[in-house]
């Protein structure tokens, strides 16, 4: 992928929404199924959501998120970007927590389980739990999908921002465990829950944040002003960049 620069804050959104954008037709390559229902596990504020639905017509999603906690996102603007669209008809928003939501749910129901950036937000004895009840409810060839950041650094760029996010020195908000889980975890608790075909995708983001771009970034990110007083310059003039995409999905079969 080509390397973006951006310095400008006014380009974020555009720049986030080009990377969903590239997700969302990882994901629909990814999809078995053609049609069905998809459930998208802490769906935010539909930036994966609605450029997804416009590529999979014969979906009907479910968009669940508990909208609390620094990253979830404003429960309005998933409204309004559903309405904004004309997806009302396609997308149903559900305000609830994903773990007692899926509980809730009958065995062999829905067609496909999907999440982007859930799985870097519980730790790794709830995305076993996750897992398994991903598998339950899940018809027989219905697929999960997930995709989330490298927590493996390939540049310098990389790993600032690796370290604003998860270091409790820098981060607001420190994680319960991880910036992200370690690959081979998401792929044996996988095949622990009882999926078949696993398969990977990496792609590189490609997306560099600089100057006053960075810092809008942290701040966003609820990273302390510590951070940015610190390495100012190197923020200024190499930047942070997006850390590389792994997407990672399992197939439901019989046991």
């Amino acid at each position: 992928m080509r390397m973006r620069i951006i310095s400008d804050p006014k380009e974020l959104e555009s720049a986030w929404s080009q990377e969903y954008a590239i997700l969302a037709e990882q994901f629909t390559r990814m999809l078995r199924k053609k049609r069905g229902v998809l459930v998208e596990i802490g769906c935010g504020t539909g930036q994966l959501t609605i450029p997804l639905a416009k590529r999979v017509s014969m979906y009907q999603i479910i968009a669940l998120d508990r909208f609390t906690g620094p990253y979830s996102g404003n429960k309005a603007e998933l409204f309004s970007a559903i309405v904004r669209n004309r997806m009302k008809p396609r997308i149903r928003a559900v305000v609830r927590d994903c773990y007692a939501w899926l509980k809730g749910q009958p065995d062999s129901k829905y067609d496909a389980i999907i999440s982007s950036e859930f799985l870097p937000e519980i730790d790794s004895e709830g995305m076993r739990l996750f897992f398994a009840e991903c598998f339950r409810v899940l018809n027989i060839g219905g697929e999960t999908i997930h995709s989330f950041l490298s927590h493996e650094p390939r540049t310098r760029r990389q790993r600032r921002l690796i370290e604003a996010d998860a270091d409790p020195r820098w981060t607001k908000t420190p994680p319960t465990e991880w910036f992200s889980p370690p690959r081979k975890l998401v792929l044996d608790y996988l095949k622990l829950a009882g999926f078949r075909k696993l398969r990977q995708v990496r792609l590189k983001s490609g997306l560099v944040i600089r100057s006053d771009a960075a810092r809008a970034l942290l701040k966003d990110w609820d990273v302390r002003q510590d951070y940015w007083k610190f390495h100012r310059e190197a923020l200024e003039g190499d930047g942070l960049e997006i850390p590389d995409w792994l997407i990672i999905s399992g197939v439901k079969g019989l046991r």
